[in-house]
């Protein structure tokens, strides 16, 4: 066979992908080594309703999934479950009950509002308030990572809007010669169009077509040229098992680009359209497969190794789309109806305002389900993405799911609901649920670096001995 190389590819398309990881491509030394190792990270607001939420304490410490984790029961084997998590860092700030919990949930550090320039908490009598603008001391877990591991920046999505508003958690590594004032670190930008990350991540190329679908088919078509033939002649030239990813890839692009309503890449139809209903303020649920999608995309494609999905409103959902009653296997024997129409004023059901117990509100429930939804297709979809040494793209992955809070009716910052999927390339034991209280974020974040080989003892602030314990045991 001749040999030819993955760069020859990529310098022939122009662009900053064209093609999966092929076997065939790649040095015979890297094909026995190890996938590379990607980060996932999931916020949903408000927190949640902890008696359905926290999985039972079994022997061995054996997950066995809790009513709203039950949408994840096909991932089961894939799951770590952390219950007792703390965000400590609210207590050394003046905020209402959400700028400090949000500000600081990724990175475990002090807002400028309570921070010198080097990082050091300024006394009770010096510091500000957190308002919505006021940036951390970071970076977010994400960026920090991502700098670490020598990964392109962090490919951070929001779903229902890009105001991160008192939920601004993802700090960017600051460029070299450029801090932030206050040592702060230049804040994240969060990209809630999938179309504009499909054509941005993708599609782009070095010359510059008029629609996406030409994009795409000079993208192929400066590949097959490096190559010196066709798409049949390429496959000619490599395995069977690589012949398989180049149809299974080129079905995938077809698939995401039909999802976003553009043309498939045999179509003649140039024209860039949307499919019905999205977008729509009623139906995030389309937004959130369609950001998961091109994610999941750039993930298998090596854009980046790092990615988060953020969902920006935390204070208002509606879930117009979740019809009554919802189905029993989702939520158990207590399953309810909803209404017919938009859920009003989500913000007030989780303070209790509404009337009633929120853990007894089926509105909620069916919320934080739909969340728990989400995540499922997402696992689903890397679970689906086979890399070149037979794993699947989230074998070689940390998924991170967590909120802001543990109780959000009470603003709680105590027993955060933390979901780990995946098994980072064998550094990660899935199937288990840890019970860690008095476990901080930091100790998390710290935990999962070691995943990626970071030799850390600690991330984040340091001023009090509660806040650093070397790791959660057991991850």
């Amino acid at each position: 066979m001749n040999r030819f190389s993955r760069r020859q590819v990529l310098r022939g398309a122009g662009v900053a992908l064209a093609l999966p990881l092929l076997e065939s491509l790649m040095p015979r030394t890297a094909r026995a080594g190890t996938m590379p190792t990607r980060f996932v990270v999931i916020t949903t607001g408000q927190g949640t309703l902890l008696p359905r939420w926290t999985p039972p304490v079994r022997a061995g410490e054996a997950l066995e999934l809790s009513e709203l984790l039950m949408p994840l029961a096909p991932h089961r084997d894939d799951l770590v479950v952390v219950s007792g998590i703390d965000n400590l860092m609210p207590r050394y700030h003046l905020s209402n009950g959400h700028n400090a919990p949000g500000h600081t949930l990724l990175n475990a550090h002090l807002c400028t509002s309570s921070a010198t320039s080097d990082g050091r908490l300024l006394p009770e009598g010096s510091r500000s308030e957190v308002a919505q603008a006021t940036l951390c001391v970071g970076p977010s877990i994400d960026h920090h990572l991502a700098d670490r591991i020598g990964s392109p920046l962090p490919l951070n999505l929001a779903v229902n809007g890009t105001n991160a508003g008192e939920n601004r958690m993802y700090y960017r590594v600051a460029p070299e010669n450029s801090a932030q004032p206050n040592g702060a670190r230049a804040e994240a930008r969060l990209i809630g169009d999938p179309v504009r990350v499909f054509d941005e991540f993708l599609a782009g190329s070095s010359g510059a077509p008029t629609t996406l679908r030409e994009r795409l088919r000079g993208q192929r078509g400066r590949v097959l040229d490096a190559l010196g033939g066709s798409y049949s002649a390429l496959a000619r030239r490599v395995s069977a098992a690589d012949r398989a990813r180049l149809e299974a890839h080129a079905e995938r692009l077809a698939e995401l680009e039909a999802s976003l309503g553009a043309p498939a890449i045999t179509c003649d139809d140039p024209t860039l359209s949307l499919p019905p209903g999205y977008p729509s303020a009623g139906r995030s649920d389309l937004h959130w497969r369609a950001q998961i999608d091109v994610m999941v995309t750039a993930l298998t494609c090596n854009v980046t190794r790092v990615a988060s999905i953020h969902d920006a409103d935390y204070h208002g959902p509606s879930f117009e789309f979740l019809q009554a009653p919802m189905p029993s296997e989702l939520i158990g024997a207590g399953a309810r109806a909803l209404p017919g129409s938009a859920i009003a004023d989500w913000h007030a059901q989780v303070h209790g305002d509404t009337g009633g117990a929120p853990n007894e509100n089926a509105n909620l429930i069916a919320g934080f389900t739909f969340y728990a939804t989400q995540v499922s297709y997402l696992l689903e979809r890397m679970k689906s993405v086979i890399e070149p040494d037979g794993s699947t793209l989230l074998d070689n992955s940390v998924v991170l799911w967590i909120s802001e809070f543990g109780n959000g009716g009470a603003h709680s910052t105590q027993d955060l609901p933390v979901v780990l999927a995946g098994r980072a390339g064998g550094a990660l034991t899935p199937g288990r649920h840890l019970a860690r209280p008095d476990r901080t974020t930091g100790d998390l974040y710290t935990s999962i670096l070691r995943m990626f080989g970071v030799d850390v003892d600690s991330f984040g602030f340091a001023g009090d001995s509660d806040l650093q314990h070397g790791g959660v045991g057991g991850l």
